[in-house]
Formats: C-alpha cells, structure tokens, sequence
C-alpha cells in the first residue's frame, strides 16, 4: 500500500508541472497577442496626435488675429499645462515683440482677487521677430502656485512693439506708449486641483 501512495503523489507532481507548462505557454500567447494589437494602435494614436498637432499649429497660423488661443477658457488640472499660441504681424516691416502675459482676477473672495497675480505664472518668450505679413506660434506654459484656490482667473496677453524694421534696414521706434501697443488679448484659466 505505500508503494501506491507514493506512486499517486509522483503522478500528482507530474499532472502539476504540465499544467503549470502549459499555462505559461498560454500567457506568454496571450501577451504576445495582446502587445501586438495594441502596439499597433499605440502607432496609430501618435499619428493621430502629430496630425492633430500639425492640424492645430495650421489653425492658428491661418488666423487673422494679432494674438491668437485656440480657446479663449483654458482648461488647467494640476499645477501646468503647455499652450500653443499665435502671434500675426499684419504690418509690413518686421517687427521684434514683447510679449507680457499676467492675471489680473479671479472669480472668488476679495483675497482670491487680489493675490490672482502672484497665483498664476506664465513662461513663454520676452520677445520675439516675426516678418512682416507672417505669424508663428509659441509655447505658453501656465504654472499655478500650490496655494491657488479653483476658480477661474482672468488674464491678459500683451503685445509691445519693441523694435520695426523698415525694408531698407532703417529702425522705426515708436514715438509714444501708444504706439508701443500692438494688440492685447483677454483669456481665461479655468483651474482644477
């Protein structure tokens, strides 16, 4: 009776291991089949992000306006985000901007209000050259402070004209502050935790 035993038990042990090999061998199938479809369509989706990429960059290049966002309400979860935004110089010459970007309210308290300024950053170029007739685009990165409350605050985008260059070389300054003034676009930074 004990040689039975011991006979069933080594049998047992035998049964395990096949069916262990086999189920490895079915995994490493299935994660094979697995990675195969959607590699493939991870490939698709960063096609599908660059041409959305490319489709936005056409789109504010296209516009006729000095400043351009694709959304006047930016949409922020977490403490950044990277924008895109256009500048049209729709003045012969070239011209060398400044570019001044700030918040100046905020939908809340008499203290969210006040402080919207120093809650929201934003790193983009000083300033830029954009020939005459031609727009470009430019990152604008939005920083929120980590004591900016949710809410919407309301900004501005300041074009300067810091230098014009006439098509015989010669430099144009401007005369007054008004001058100066190429365009200014009002915007929102919707702001969620």
């Amino acid at each position: 009776m004990r040689n039975r035993s011991r006979k069933g038990s080594l049998e047992i042990s035998i049964t395990a291991v096949v069916v262990l090999i086999i189920a490895i061998v079915m995994l490493g199938l299935g994660l094979g089949f697995i990675r195969q479809f959607f590699g493939g369509t991870v490939k698709q989706l960063g096609a599908i992000t660059e041409t959305l990429d490319e489709q936005t960059r056409t789109e504010l290049l296209a516009s006729s306006t000095q400043i351009t966002f694709l959304s006047r309400r930016i949409k922020v979860e977490g403490r950044e985000k990277e924008i895109p935004f256009a500048i049209r110089n729709i003045r012969p010459n070239e011209i060398e901007f400044g570019i001044n970007t700030r918040c100046f309210d905020a939908i809340g308290t008499d203290a969210i209000r006040q402080s919207a300024e120093s809650f929201v950053n934003f790193e983009t170029f000083q300033s830029q050259t954009i020939e005459g007739g031609k727009s470009d685009v430019f990152p604008l990165k939005i920083i929120l402070d980590a004591a900016a409350s949710p809410t919407i605050y309301k900004c501005e985008m300041t074009i300067d004209i810091l230098n014009e260059i006439a098509p015989d070389g010669s430099q144009i300054q401007p005369a007054t502050d008004a001058e100066k003034r190429y365009a200014r676009q009002l915007f929102e930074v919707d702001y969620k935790k």
